[in-house]
């Protein structure tokens, strides 16, 4: 068989080069199909792609020689478009040709399929029909790839003109000169990148452009010609000032301005159009891996039982899978050589679930090659539209051969079940779904006080039983466990229960579970109800309970921390305000004597303990000292402390109780009252401006050091004088309008500017503040006055205000160059640029006016912008004028505009007011020509949509398939653990390689769910269905549990070994999700580190970031393997052997991300592993 391809060159080969090779190997099978069919030497399809020749040949005959006849003989079919057929000898091997002509849709021949044989041929009815299908086929081919290229070429020719709207179509200008250096942009440019305008200027674009786009944007200026309208944008990635790059796509032109070029353009964020494309192809390829590794065979039928798709777990030949796609079960019988009974079978069924609508399910069985039968559970679920139309048929089945056969050794076991229960130490009663009694074993007999007969007909219903709750009321028949178990039809655990027992007429506490066990259609068949015998212990709690009552009820009542010392065992058992006062925390608040001695200040330690050795020795009664004493967080409380003292009936101490009181804060009070005096004096004495108290006339009682040396006057000068002796006359009406209302108690203080006359007769500018001082009945009894010399400022004032006058001039000036430079840059724009006057009418329009919509500028010169938008989008343009004019806000509109032929065509309009003197006196627009845009994000709309409709499909396909999966699972595990709990303690011929099998069978179905839940917890998120509830929690708590609950109890005694800071860690985040990511990367640390000691987990806080360190000694990872450890599926070389499903990095990934956190993981082979988890602390 020999495959040619003449060269085909044009512009876009590189877009659709794999859809060719596609679409050659598509018309290979087809030719090598009817070859074989219609037994017929060679055949040859040729047409032409894109202006060159483009021919598919198969078969063995040299045509060489008669190509010409050929291409003759074809182009007579095109004229005739209808097949012709020659019996002639054309060559020493050619004897038949048949040539069939492929059409477009609109009748076109645009290619020949010729069929050659070495001797006449007649095509049977069959055979013809082939033909035709063929043919058929072929065409719809080349009408789909014909239509892909067109549609390929539209995309790549308007991709940077969507990417540049995609996301914000908040527009960036920018103009640069030869050199890639920045002379002007606009403020947009602040929202987008962070860095301000002062920044930018004067810098070079390649500072901000990511290293690997300088060059193809270096390329892309090069190719621009001068004032001529590029049709292409450059997309690059320019920093952010925060450090990361976000994506930009900019329109460039080149202009010439007094004999100098620059290039004019705009620019736009297109960073979440880009990230949202590759999120779509990580979806596409990950549920494509899913639906190839599930563990059970699916597929999917079109409406005519045709195949679709089939995974690799149906049929592992590859060649046989391709083969079935497109075909149905008899042909698949057929090819195989097999019985097509079965395929009879399943198309009853499959026309029943397309029929009814419903999931059709049934049991199979089959005979494998090694000649043994396996079983298998299967179903057809049909799939239906949105308007219950059948859209198409799904099916997986599942092996239960081994499941049957431990069903079998179930039965085979029933003595060995009824032994276990009836010798059980623990009481078990199994009762049916109306409460009934139907087994009991002895031990439940003795622990209810009745015999067997007894309990013969008795029910949880029963007016027999007496039983109450722990506080004495009686359980009603519906509070008990199993009837609860059989109303909820969940487990009932730890029900503690109080039973009269008739016979011994005691009471005997039970601690209760009611277990209910549901058959394989989920209804109810049973509840096993288990209890123990707990009064002796109930006994003991109670005595306990009542003996710490009373010293809890006095600890409770009082601040103090109460204690008592047991000198013998050198115990203090303290009470609750120990912990509140001190911050200590001891189980059953029981403190060893030495840890509390090492608590008191080493410098009052020796006195302490010798003022208690003179009370033993002088036999004192009672006992009392002030010391400091060492709280939890590190400072030290003075506390006073006072007890009495009890003696044996030979005099020694044996016990002291008292209490202790923190007195710190008094004798912190004292102190503080003290310093605030000589505080006082040195703040007045020694401050930085002038302090003084005055008189109610007026009369300086006392002033500083600093008030001297303002207005130059001794102290003792202060003393002969009055403030209004030496107020300047201008402000000295002001100050006494103000003491006034001081006196009246109008305002109780004032400050304002004013002029003292220095003693040498200059003026002195100070800022003056007055306040009073009252006594205890609220009258005034002299003012406190603070001034601060403020001359100097003054008279910067005054030269700042000159300046400032000056500045003004030349602003004016700059605004007229600036308004000149502006309608330069507007005049060489690609968009639209206008000035309206405040009634919205035109005051300047660019000249690209002509060109976008072919009115002059002058056409509408106070013309009103509404003239030529369109009716529909008319009410939408007005209300957005009157806000930018009323409300002083921007606008961003996208409306239809008439051109001057009347044609409408799509615009966005950006626009924002101008100010003179911060007073609006106009406001400019921005507009753009978007029509084609919006083409392209109808055409990317209408894909994406297709895009979310097939991920839903899949998202809901593994759902189902993974529910459905779960219940098998669930029966054959249980059916393992009985089977190993029956095994126990009993002797069975062949118990070790039955427990050998149970174990292999538990850990593949712990695998297998494991990674079904996995691909749930997934699928779930990508339909956005993840349960997300945040909560303020406090991450230390957490982290505690999920070590408690899951990893406290190793088999190998590892452990956890934690190490946390003393802040206070709360983070604002979904509980169950942190739990989750927590569980996983701790059980993975275990599971790599086996051999290698305990797991450590760090957690401490920096700045406003909390992290969680978590450590393991084990294997390690690859180095290069870390960068896909979290990709889907991806497991580490080095992990085989070791179960795991290659998808839990990457669910701690996505949980951590919507925590708002993020994880890193740092590995040496063979040394160990670190995962470190960063979240934001709370800051609400």
């Amino acid at each position: 068989m020999i495959m040619t391809m003449s060269s085909i060159h044009y512009k876009e080969s590189n877009l659709y080069t794999n859809d060719l090779v596609s679409l050659e190997d598509s018309f290979d099978t087809l030719l090598t199909y009817l070859k074989e069919e219609c037994n017929i030497a060679f055949v040859l399809f040729s047409t032409e792609i894109a202006n060159s020749a483009f021919t598919i040949k198969n078969g063995d005959l040299d045509v060489n020689s008669i190509s010409n006849k050929i291409g003759e003989y074809s182009e007579k079919v095109k004229q005739l478009k209808e097949p012709y057929n020659i019996s002639e000898q054309l060559s020493n091997e050619v004897t038949f040709l048949a040539l069939y002509p492929i059409k477009t849709e609109e009748n076109i021949v645009i290619g020949t399929l010729s069929l050659l044989h070495f001797e006449s041929k007649i095509f049977t009815s069959s055979e013809l029909k082939l033909i035709e299908f063929t043919v058929n086929q072929i065409q719809s081919l080349l009408k789909v790839f014909l239509k892909n290229i067109k549609l390929t070429k539209e995309l790549n020719n308007r991709f940077n003109k969507f990417d540049s709207f995609a996301i914000n179509s908040k527009e960036i200008f920018y103009e640069l000169n030869q050199l890639g250096e920045i002379l002007y942009i606009s403020e947009s440019w602040e929202s987008g990148t962070g860095y301000t305008i002062s920044e930018v200027i004067g810098k070079n674009t390649a500072e901000y452009i990511h290293t690997d786009d300088i060059q193809k944007v270096g390329e892309f200026l090069s190719k621009l010609e001068l004032n001529q309208k590029s049709n292409e944008s450059i997309t690059y990635r320019i920093q952010h000032k925060k450090g990361h790059y976000i994506w930009h796509s900019s329109d460039v032109k080149l202009v010439e301005r007094d004999g100098t070029l620059f290039y004019i353009g705009n620019c736009r964020d297109v960073t979440d159009f880009i990230e949202a494309q590759e999120e779509i192809s990580n979806q596409k390829e990950f549920y494509g891996k899913i639906l190839d590794r599930l563990p059970i065979d699916l597929g999917v039928w079109n409406e005519n039982h045709r195949y679709m798709f089939l995974n690799r777990e149906a049929i592992k030949n590859d060649e046989l899978r391709n083969f079935i796609i497109g075909k149905d079960d008899f042909e698949y019988a057929k090819h195989t050589g097999r019985d097509d009974t079965f395929a009879k079978s399943r198309r009853e069924k499959f026309l029943k679930a397309l029929k009814t609508k419903e999931i059709v399910e049934w049991e199979d069985q089959i005979v494998d090659l090694n000649g043994k039968i396996r079983y298998f559970i299967r179903k057809f679920i049909p799939i239906l539209q949105n308007d219950g139309q059948f859209d198409m048929m799904t099916g997986y089945g599942i092996d239960i051969t081994e499941s049957k056969r431990i069903n079998e050794e179930i039965l085979k076991s029933r003595q060995l079940i009824t032994n276990v229960i009836q010798n059980a130490a623990v009481g078990i009663i199994v009762q049916g779904p109306q409460s009934e009694f139907l087994e009991y074993n002895k031990s439940a007999c003795e622990m209810l006080g009745l015999t067997e007969d007894q309990m013969l007909g008795k029910s949880s219903f029963d007016p027999h039983w007496k039983v109450v709750h722990l506080d004495g009321t009686e359980f009603k028949a519906d509070e008990h466990p199993v009837p609860q178990a059989i109303r909820k039809l969940i487990p009932i655990n730890n029900i503690l229960m109080g039973v009269h027992r008739p016979i011994t007429n005691d009471l005997v506490w039970l601690l209760v579970d009611a277990i209910p066990v549901f058959g394989d259609d989920g209804e109810l068949v049973y509840v096993i109800c288990t209890f123990n015998d707990i009064t002796a212990r109930k006994k003991a709690e109670d005595a306990l309970i009542e003996s710490n009552e009373r010293f809890k009820y006095a600890s409770e009542a009082t601040s103090d921390a109460l204690w008592d010392w047991d000198i013998i065992t050198n115990e203090i058992f303290v009470g609750e305000s120990y912990s509140l006062l001190f911050g200590y925390q001891f189980k059953n608040n029981i403190i060893p004597g030495e840890f509390c001695e090492n608590l008191v200040h080493p410098d009052d330690k020796f006195e302490y303990e010798s003022s208690i050795d003179n009370a033993f020795i002088e036999k004192q009664q009672k006992w009392s000292y002030e010391y400091r004493y060492l709280k939890a967080d590190g400072t030290y409380a003075v506390v006073s402390d006072k007890a009495i003292i009890k003696y044996d009936a030979l005099g020694n101490p044996i016990r002291m109780i008292g209490a202790m009181q923190d007195i710190t804060q008094e004798k912190l009070l004292k102190h503080e009252l003290q310093q605030s005096e000589e505080r006082f004096k040195g703040a007045f004495n020694n401050s930085s401006f002038g302090s003084a108290l005055v008189n109610l006339n007026g009369n300086w009682i006392v002033v500083n050091n600093r008030m001297t040396e303002i207005l130059g006057y001794s102290k003792e000068e202060f003393k002969k004088l009055t403030f209004q002796e030496f107020t300047f006359y201008e402000d000295l009406e002001i100050d006494l309008a103000y003491k006034k209302q001081l006196d009246d108690g109008i305002i109780s203080s004032f400050q304002f500017e004013k002029r003292f006359i220095h003693k040498n007769q200059s003026l002195v500018w100070v800022h003056l503040s007055v306040s009073t001082v009252k006594d205890s009945k609220g009258k005034v009894q002299h003012y406190v006055a603070q001034v601060v010399d403020i001359s100097e400022r003054k008279r910067m004032e005054d030269e700042n205000r000159k300046l400032i006058e000056e500045n003004n001039r030349n602003k004016a000036q700059q605004l007229i160059e600036a308004k000149n430079w502006y309608r330069l840059l507007a005049d060489n724009t690609i968009d639209i640029v206008c000035l309206h006057n405040l009634d919205a009418t035109f005051k300047y329009v660019s000249p690209s006016i002509k060109t976008l919509l072919g009115y002059s500028p002058e056409d509408l010169i106070d013309r009103n912008p509404q003239e030529l938008v369109h009716p529909e989008d008319l009410e939408k343009f007005k209300n957005k004028l009157e806000n930018i004019i009323k409300n002083n806000k921007r606008f961003s509109e996208q409306v239809r505009l008439k051109n001057s032929n009347g044609e409408y065509f799509w615009f966005e309009t950006n626009a924002t007011l101008v100010f003179e003197n911060n007073v609006p006196v106009s406001f400019q627009s921005s507009t753009r020509d978007i029509t084609q845009r919006k083409k392209a994000e109808q055409i990317i709309e209408d894909t994406l949509i297709q895009e979310r409709q097939l991920n839903e499909l899949r998202t809901n396909l593994v759902s189902t398939i993974s529910h459905e999966f779960r219940t098998p699972m669930t029966t054959i595990r249980t059916s393992a653990e009985l089977i190993s709990m029956y095994l126990e303690n009993n002797e069975f011929a062949n118990a070790l390689q039955v427990e050998k099998r149970i174990d292999t069978i538990t850990k593949e179905i712990d695998r297998i769910v494991e990674l079904m839940d996995a691909v749930l917890t997934i699928s779930k998120d990508d339909a956005d269905k993840t349960s997300y509830n945040p909560v303020v929690c406090n991450l230390k708590e957490i982290c505690l549990e999920v070590i408690e609950t899951s990893f406290s109890h190793q088999k190998d005694d590892r452990e956890v070994e934690v190490q946390f800071d003393d802040s206070l860690v709360e983070i604002f985040a979904d509980i169950n999700l942190i739990k989750y990511t927590l569980f996983n990367v701790l059980s993975n640390a275990f599971k790599y580190s086996v051999g290698f000691g305990n797991v450590k987990l760090n957690l401490f806080t920096n700045q406003n970031k909390v992290f969680i360190e978590i450590i393991d000694n084990g294997i390690g990872i690859p180095e290069e393997d870390q960068p896909k450890l979290f990709n889907t599926f991806f497991r580490a070389s080095n992990s085989n052997g070791i179960q795991g499903t290659g998808l839990g990095l990457y669910i701690i990934k996505m949980f951590t991300k919507k925590n708002s956190g993020n994880v890193a993981l740092e590995s040496q082979l063979g040394k160990g592993t670190k995962v470190t988890l960063q979240f934001p602390l709370n800051d609400k």
